[in-house]
């Protein structure tokens, strides 16, 4: 039987976990993790390079770490996402990939 991992995972658009709690230590941890999570967005969406933009980033959480994943448009959101977090003294860990949104877009359309 494979074993659980203790990571919680959230999207930050939605706050979908990927299990539910099983136990009293499960569902208090589970609580600090949406607090968690809940704290993250508020920074971000606080600051005007996030705010009223949509995108899609994961907040992944464990026992003393936040990890933070998606994709952002510049290399620049991508570290001030990072320096935003750290005021919530936990350590960070920054897996956004930079892409070109718009060329993503395009590079779905049919060629004409």
């Amino acid at each position: 039987m494979p074993v659980q991992s203790p990571d919680s995972h959230h999207h930050f658009e939605t706050g979908i976990r990927d299990s539910e709690p099983r136990n009293k230590f499960d569902f208090e941890r589970r609580e600090r993790d949406d607090e968690l999570v809940a704290r993250s967005q508020e920074l971000l969406d606080g600051h005007p390079h996030f705010r009223c933009r949509y995108y899609q980033l994961e907040f992944r959480t464990q026992p003393g770490r936040l990890t933070i994943s998606g994709r952002l448009p510049s290399f620049y959101l991508k570290q001030l996402a990072q320096e935003l977090l750290r005021s919530l003294n936990i350590e960070i860990v920054n897996e956004i990939e930079v892409v070109d949104l718009e060329d993503s877009r395009s590079s779905k359309q049919p060629a004409g």
